[in-house]
């Protein structure tokens, strides 16, 4: 119990008084009473708690006593709009939720840094939570906090061993292993300023409700949050308050249903570009005082509609117009939704109405809404994306008149713009000049252009030295009928794919391609100029590299001063040509008037590519042949054919044509002019050589005319022959010839083929024949020709125990087998080799025959020379045992290895004995017998059991009488019997009583007397015995009795017993006057009622005449009227509801009143006034303290 305090801190009574009370039979408990103590406090107790509630919290930066954030007004450095005033801020900061929450009375609670000898680690102690930590400098640099192994918690003014100058500015890495976080992690890392990374994998926060402060002042540059459980946090204020190198912040996966307060989150990140808080589901705008102060960098921000921005967020300020850009709010990347201002962009959120997450960027833009003189306008733009100038004209008609100047085309963006796209916009009559002059376009984008109206298009892209391609295919020219210059000056052009240039009416093409320099191919395929061309003068001036056209039959060169360029001069001393050909190269011309006039003339439908294309000379030397070939002329790129030569060259071939003495490929394209010379020749004729053999095989041997050499040295070879020299035919007839032998010319023409014959001998080979382990003499077989087939010399060779089977190529039969005499042949190819065969041997298998005398059949069993028999089998014979075989006299247990023999065993027994036994099942016991299988057992004894006749000896449900001869095993044998049925009589007096018939085991019911069936006057029935005198076996009536038999086995008659009713009130009476009973011991009136049965039963007695049955009822009243006497205690007054506990075995009635344990007191009267006393002065304690 805790001790009590001075003054009135809180008074404490303990009284501990036990007594004991015993009034009139009552047991009272002991009595214990506890006085509890009531603690208060004093007013400057209560004064120093409330002053520590009222503690100026984190999110009021001016009263924390962390270092002050820095609040000023953003920098003018940077031109931005003005925030405007709203006095709304103060009410941010004194509402509620601006407020960290309170850490109330864990502040005052003692906190430490138990540290052991290392002094780079310890143990923070937070109240209760522990964790340990430890600082390592790490061979890379890096300096790294570790905690681990406990519960984090930290306070605004705690001041952590790694908070410490030690570490402060010297940690640059931290990591969590199975920490778990406490309620509050404020603080946890601020001003640490070489802080760059944090780890937060090991780190639990599912518990934590504040992380004020918890990043601010470190030099993280990006941070992964997506490991944090913030979902019952509710203060985040100043989370990365000052983080000055801070670029990027992802707060997308952090779960914040529960946060209230982020004043000053990023408060003084100077370097913040990127921010997603699309977390923020809900409207937390008076928890957000200051969250962007100083955030004058942030370009990009994600959040969601519910998250609503105000002005007391300081989120930055666009920066102004620097004589070139204007910048935006841009709202997900969609150009429609810009905002001029900051407060524009805010005042647009707060108003929208889904629950999407949206991405605010701040893009450079220039431009405006240009309207000409025809009053049509369209929203022009400049922005800067991915190092690009991109000008976007929107939302309106251009209509760009004669000479009429477009913003876009002055300086200095006609230098800057490099691209060019339309959205949902509509061309008016006029696209006249409309890119004129910008130098830098290099890629348009007709998508969001609907020209179907325009017909005016001259000089569009005049001078866009810079484009080198376009995809017209968005562009729509149905209606334009001014083409001219259209593309004048576009010196980097080099394809034009004008395929969807469809127009209805009259066109001028007049100089429409001019001066593009570079332009080598143009399809106007759709183009219509036959009949509707107006002017085409220097349409195709200065295009000198333009080498493809396609076009169509109602494309019409007009005017003869559309100045397509002349073919180039023939070069390669006029080898090499130019011309127009079509595609397909079925049509050429010589010069471009020729081309001009075929095509005009040209009526098939669909589109025709011309190309220029080279043309050179290929001639052909017949380098001494006779005759000669034409030139040939091929396109560049094209194959020359191979001449259809037959001149003649004497003992000479043409081989093919040489280009620089190298054979020439006539699928190689021809690229410039080309002269060819024949290549012949000598004759040349073939030596082909057979293997003559089953699998023929060749190879050839190629001579020149007039050439002497050796003929190839022979490699076939024949399986068991020997080579003899080549033959002109197979058989060997005709010029013989030698291996290698020198020959010459021995055919003429060109292509003959000479064929050769090898010529072979066979080979010779002895047979030698091996025992194998066998004896006797086998001659060898000599001299016998490969491919001769002979039979096999019949085997001499004998073993003893073994049989010849065959012979083998390996001693071990693993070889080739042949039978005995068979024929063989080529058994090997080897010139005078020796074949050797091994005899092979069978082992012969004997048999032993097994003679069992009686006992089980054996099969008989076989053995080898090689293989005995190691154990014979063992015979089962019931009721005897094996003795062995024997062979004879003689016993066998083994065939041992190398016995060559029949044998016949017989076996040898001994009788077994055997125990007869004899279950009497309740009967008198029998002794057991033995017996053999040799005996017959026949006089089998007879058992006796009371109340039963004895059936017989069964085993199981078989009755046995006696034992045949052969049976064997120990046996039981089970008497069975049959309950004798017995018939009880009954020898009574009045009406009779049935017998009952009954066995030993059965139950019999006495049958129950009444008046009705047997009476006897003057008398009682008093039961049964088996005698008449009474002097048997008694049983009562109605007795439940068994096994009722006599002793001869026989029926037993039961004898009624009486009682003389007289007899038995003169014995109760005489009990009754021997006990000389007081009257004044009992109540009144039970006295009274037992007086009057006593005297009833003497006044019976005293007549001799008295009927039998008023006799039994003065028996039953008295000894009713003894039952019901009510003894009377003496010396005690009765002033309870509970008697005195009586002496006697009648204990009366026990009190109902709740009984209290035993004190172990004595009762005496001194005793009890002492514990009334102690009582008292309990009470009299109690009401003193009361008052």
């Amino acid at each position: 119990m805790k001790k009590a305090s001075r003054g009135n801190r809180g008074k404490l009574i303990s009284v501990a008084t036990v007594g004991m009370f015993i009034l009139s039979g009552y047991v009272l408990p002991p009595i214990t009473a506890f006085a509890v103590e009531e603690p208060t406090l004093t007013q400057e107790e209560v004064d120093q708690a409330k002053s520590q509630l009222e503690t100026p919290l984190l999110g009021d930066t001016a009263a924390t006593t962390q270092p002050a954030e820095k609040t000023t007004e953003p920098s003018n450095t940077e031109p931005q709009e003005e925030l405007s005033d709203n006095t709304a801020a103060d009410s941010v900061l004194s509402a509620p939720n601006s407020e960290l929450t309170a850490e109330d009375s864990r502040l005052d609670q003692p906190q430490s840094a138990t540290q052991d000898s290392d002094p780079d680690k310890g143990i923070w102690e937070k109240g209760n939570d522990t964790v340990n930590w430890s600082v390592t400098e790490e061979p890379n640099g890096n300096c790294v906090l570790e905690l681990s192994d406990g519960i984090l918690t930290t306070a605004s003014n705690d001041q952590t061993p790694w908070l410490s100058d030690k570490y402060k500015n010297k940690i640059t890495e931290v990591r969590f292993d199975h920490v778990g976080g406490g309620n509050t992690l404020n603080s946890l890392f601020y001003q640490m300023e070489s802080l760059k990374k944090v780890d937060f994998t090991g780190l639990d926060t599912s518990n934590v409700t504040e992380m004020a402060h918890m990043l601010g002042a470190t030099s993280i540059e990006q941070v992964d949050l997506t490991k944090l459980n913030t979902e019952n946090v509710s203060v985040m204020a100043s989370l990365f308050l000052n983080c000055k190198l801070l670029k990027e912040a992802d707060l997308s996966e952090l779960i914040t249903n529960n946060v209230e307060n982020i004043n000053t989150m990023f408060s003084g990140c100077e370097a913040l570009k990127t921010v997603d808080l699309s977390c923020f589901y809900t409207n937390i705008e008076f928890g957000a005082y200051k969250l962007f102060n100083e955030c004058l960098s942030l370009e990009e921000l994600t959040i969601n509609s519910q998250f609503k921005l105000n002005s007391n967020m300081f989120l930055r300020k666009l920066p102004g117009f620097d004589g070139m850009y204007k910048h935006y709010w841009v709202r997900d990347d969609d150009s429609q939704q810009q905002f001029g201002s900051t407060d524009e962009m805010i005042n647009s959120h707060r108003e929208l109405s889904d629950s999407d997450d949206h991405t605010y960027t701040i893009e450079k833009k220039v431009g405006g809404t240009w309207k000409s003189a025809s009053g049509d306008q369209v929203n022009w733009t400049v922005v800067y994306e991915d190092g690009e100038f991109v000008l976007v004209l929107s939302n309106g008609t251009v209509n760009s008149a004669t000479n009429e100047s477009t913003p876009w085309r002055e300086e200095p963006y006609n230098e800057l713009i490099t691209q060019v796209r339309f959205e949902n916009v509509t061309g008016g009559k006029e696209l006249f000049h409309l890119f004129k002059d910008m130098r830098q376009l290099e890629y348009v984008d007709f998508n969001g252009l609907d020209s179907r109206n325009v017909t005016n298009m001259f000089e569009m892209f005049a001078n866009c030295s810079a484009l080198k391609e376009l995809n017209l295919e968005g562009l729509s020219v149905e209606n334009v009928f001014l083409f001219s210059a259209m593309f004048q000056g576009c010196s980097s052009l080099e394809t034009l794919d004008l395929s969807t240039f469809k127009n209805k009416g009259q066109v001028n093409t007049n100089a429409m391609f001019e001066g593009c320099t570079n332009l080598s191919e143009i399809d106007l395929s759709s183009l219509k100029t036959r009949d509707k061309g107006q002017n085409m003068n220097s349409m195709f001036n200065n295009c000198p590299k333009l080498t493809t056209l396609t076009l169509s039959n109602q494309f019409e060169f007009i005017n003869n001063n559309f100045k397509l360029a002349d073919l180039p001069a023939p070069i390669n001393a006029g080898k090499t040509t130019y011309h127009w050909v079509t595609e397909d190269l079925t049509t050429a011309y010589d010069s471009t008037a020729d081309f001009v006039e075929g095509h005009n003339n040209y009526s098939e439908n669909g589109p025709i590519t011309y190309k220029i294309k080279t043309r050179h000379n290929v001639s052909f030397d017949v380098n001494g042949g006779s005759g000669s070939v034409a030139d040939q002329s091929i396109f560049d790129g094209e194959k020359a054919t191979t001449p259809s030569y037959d001149g003649t060259n004497e003992h000479h071939q043409l081989a093919g044509w040489l280009m620089n003495d190298q054979p020439f490929d006539f699928e190689t394209p021809i690229q410039a002019p080309l002269n060819l010379k024949a290549n012949w020749r000598l004759n040349q004729y073939t030596v082909r050589f057979y293997s003559n053999e089953d699998n023929e095989q060749t190879h050839d041997q190629s001579f020149d005319y007039n050439e002497e050499k050796n003929l190839t040295k022979n490699s076939f070879e024949k399986t068991g022959y020997q080579f003899t020299g080549w033959a002109a035919d197979r058989e060997g007839l005709g010029t013989p010839y030698e291996d290698e032998q020198l020959v010459k010319n021995l055919a003429y023409q060109d292509g003959t083929i000479v064929k050769l014959y090898a010529q072979w001998s066979p080979n010779k080979y002895d047979i030698v024949f091996m025992p194998n382990g066998g004896t006797g003499n086998q001659k060898l077989q000599v001299g016998i020709l490969y491919d001769q087939e002979h039979n096999l010399m019949k085997n001499d060779f004998t073993r003893t125990g073994y049989r010849f089977t065959e012979w083998n190529t390996a001693a071990d039969g693993s070889g080739a087998a042949y039978e005995d005499e068979a024929s063989v042949k080529n058994l090997t190819a080897v010139d005078q080799g020796t074949f050797t065969l091994h005899a092979q041997w069978e082992a012969i298998n004997y048999q032993v025959n097994f003679d069992s005398q009686g006992g089980e059949s054996i099969q008989p069993m076989t053995y080898t020379i090689e293989q005995g028999i190691d154990s014979l089998p063992i015979p089962i014979r019931a009721g005897y045992e094996f003795l062995g075989w024997y062979d004879g006299d003689s016993k066998v247990e083994n065939i041992p290895v190398g016995s060559t023999e029949d044998i016949e065993l017989v076996a040898h027994w001994k009788a077994n004995q055997y125990t007869l036994s004899f279950n009497s099942d309740g009967g008198n016991e029998i002794d057991p017998v033995t017996f053999t299988p040799d005996e017959e057992v026949t006089d089998l004894p007879t058992p006796t059991k009371k109340g039963y006749t004895f059936l017989g000896w069964y085993d199981g449900d078989e009755k046995v009488t006696k034992l045949e001869k052969g049976t064997v095993g120990d046996l039981t044998l089970t008497a069975k019997w049959e309950l004798i049925t017995y018939t009880l009589t009954f020898t009574t007096v009045g009406e009779p009583i049935a017998p009952i018939n009954y066995t030993i085991d059965s139950v019999i019911e006495l049958p129950k007397l009444t008046r009705s069936t047997m009476t006897r006057a003057g008398y009682r029935f008093d039961g049964w015995n088996t005698q008449a005198d009474g002097k048997g076996a008694a049983l009562t009536d109605e007795q439940e009795v068994k096994n009722l038999v006599d002793a001869n086995n026989g029926s037993i008659t039961l004898y009624a017993q009486w009682k003389a009713t007289k007899s038995e009130l003169e014995e109760l009476v005489k009990q009754e006057k021997d006990k000389h009973r007081n009257k004044n011991n009992y109540s009144d009136a039970s006295w009274q009622k037992y007086e009057a049965a006593l005297n009833e039963a003497e006044a019976l007695l005293a007549d001799p005449a008295a009927d039998p049955e008023a006799v039994e009822a003065a028996v039953r009243n008295l000894k009713q009227a003894v039952s019901d006497l009510v003894p009377i205690q003496k010396g005690s007054t009765v002033t309870s509801p509970t008697k005195l506990t009586p002496t006697s075995t009648n204990r009366g009635t026990r009190s109902t009143a709740k009984s209290y344990p035993g004190t172990g007191m004595l009762t005496s009267s001194g005793l009890m006034l002492a514990g009334f006393s102690a009582v008292a002065a309990a009470i009299t304690s109690w009401r003193k303290y009361k008052k």
